[in-house]
Parts: structure tokens; sequence; C-alpha cells
């Protein structure tokens, strides 16, 4: 799915301000779009829609890099300076790990499981 202009600017208005937003990535239906904000180390859950915030999930230090799972089940935050990725169950909206790195994760990538 494509990101919309619409999606992004709702993501833009809602978090806009001393929040820092940094990265965006839209769930699969295209129904919400999820921002990382650097400033409160929170994940921002957003309706698209109803142009509404649903969710503030804390994570980790300084998030940035953001990506889905191939399912859209769960969303990854890479935290920089806390040295961590955390992982978030879109179906609760709670950060359900984290996941210790050797150094300060700033971008990610998630994508199938290959079987041998």
């Amino acid at each position: 799915m494509e990101l919309s202009d619409d999606a992004v600017l709702v993501a833009t208005v809602i978090v806009i301000g001393s929040e820092e937003p940094e990265g965006v990535n839209l769930a699969p239906n295209g129904m919400q779009a999820f921002v990382t904000c650097e400033e409160n180390g929170n994940l921002f859950v957003i309706d698209v829609a109803q142009r509404k915030l649903l969710a503030s999930i804390v994570v980790g230090i300084r998030p940035w890099g953001i990506a889905l799972s191939p399912d859209g089940q769960r969303l990854y935050t890479a935290n920089g300076p806390s040295n961590d990725v955390s992982a978030v169950d879109l179906e609760t909206q709670k950060e359900i790990k984290k996941i210790k790195t050797a150094g300060g994760p700033w971008g990610l990538a998630v994508g199938p499981i290959l079987e041998a």
C-alpha cells in the first residue's frame, strides 16, 4: 500500500510540535499510522480516518526507525541511545519485548522468516 499524502498530513498534524516525530509507517489496511517520537520515547498510534490519537506507547530512548512485521501484528522501533529494539503487539498496543543490541540501532527492516 502506498503512503498517501493524507496519512502523512494526519501523522504530522497530530504529533508535530516538541515531540520530534522521526519514523512513520502505515498499517497494512491503511487505517492506522504509527509514528516514533524522539523527544519523549513514544510510539504514537493514529487513526488516519478520524485524525485521532489512539495510543501513546513508551518504547525506548530516542526511537527513530520503525518497521512492521510481514503479518502486520508486530511493530518494531530502533531505540538508538538505549541500545535496544522494542517489539510492540499492535492488538494490545503494548511493548512486549526489548531486544538488546550491541550498538545504537537507528534503523531497521523486517522480512519474512525463511526456512531452510
